[in-house]
């Protein structure tokens, strides 16, 4: 049940839309897949004097590679994603982690800006994003500005995100050389499983297929919002990928997760399911590359 009564906007152009947010006496709110949106108006969440429907700006709707960056539209459904070439060759961890989101009706309509912004401590594409380098680019009435996803997380349910401003697209460089990206999922559930664990990697190695030259490991539901393991990162680099190297990882992530968690209940449950998380996730990385 609706708690309040909205406007509908439906702009023309990503120009009209945010002229349409740049109104400082009402408190309007961009409308991209809703699934989040709409959920939080009728909980009474929220109550905005109205909406700026945005899903259908053809500015938000594309997937490409230019200049050696991928672009994903904000506005793109997470059903596309999993049809894009693009992000198949490049970002198979995203890949990866859009499968597990909710039903394939809520793929069709739910959005990679709306799951960034809504800044969940779940947000399932957030991790790959993370090990991507990931960046955001925001639109409003004076012009654009870009930052780095980890830079524009800033709390549960809380973004670096003007009310004015529209996120655009996310990008990040397209990777190369000998790399494999990967994402594992504890969820409550097999079907529209909310993560209670997620792990998403990158590793990067040598021409000879040997040594680790770059390694990126995120991990998701366990702070305020997804974040990198740099000191299990900063391992990896300049090992083989052996057994004995991914275990110790593995303890290290274990305890960056329960530093994280400090003294909630779901500590104890989380700093030893965390370990065949990311054992997963690590193992698929090793023995696939692209």
């Amino acid at each position: 049940m609706i708690t309040c009564d909205f406007a509908y906007n439906s702009p023309g152009s990503l120009q009209e839309a945010v002229e349409q947010l740049n109104q400082e006496d009402r408190n309007l709110l961009p409308l991209a897949g809703g699934t989040d949106l709409l959920l939080n108006i009728k909980k009474g969440n929220l109550c905005p004097d109205g909406l700026v429907d945005i899903k259908r700006l053809a500015e938000l709707k594309n997937i490409r590679e230019e200049s050696g960056l991928i672009r994903i539209g904000a506005a793109v459904s997470f059903a596309k994603i999993l049809e894009s070439t693009v992000v198949k060759n490049y970002a198979n961890a995203l890949i990866q982690a859009v499968k597990t989101i909710g039903s394939p009706q809520i793929r069709s309509t739910a959005t990679p800006g709306g799951n960034i912004v809504n800044a969940s401590p779940a947000a399932d594409s957030v991790p790959p994003l993370l090990v991507l380098n990931a960046k955001v680019k925001l639109q409003d009435f004076d012009g654009s500005r870009e930052m780095p996803l980890e830079e524009f997380l800033c709390g549960m349910n809380r973004t670096r995100k003007k009310p004015s401003e529209i996120m655009t697209e996310i990008y990040f460089e397209k990777p190369e050389g000998v790399y494999a990206t990967s994402f594992s999922k504890l969820g409550r559930r097999k079907a529209l499983n909310i993560a209670r664990l997620s792990t998403a990697v990158f590793l990067k190695r040598d021409s000879n297929f040997s040594t680790i030259r770059e390694a990126k490991i995120s991990l998701g539901a366990v702070s305020e919002n997804p974040f990198r393991v740099l000191e299990a990162e900063e391992y990896l680099i300049g090992k083989e990928p052996k057994k004995e190297v991914l275990e110790q990882t593995i303890k290290i992530i274990s305890n960056v997760t329960a530093e994280a968690l400090g003294s909630r209940k779901s500590a104890p449950f989380k700093r030893e399911s965390v370990k065949g998380v990311a054992w997963q996730a690590l193992f698929h990385a090793v023995n696939w590359v692209s």
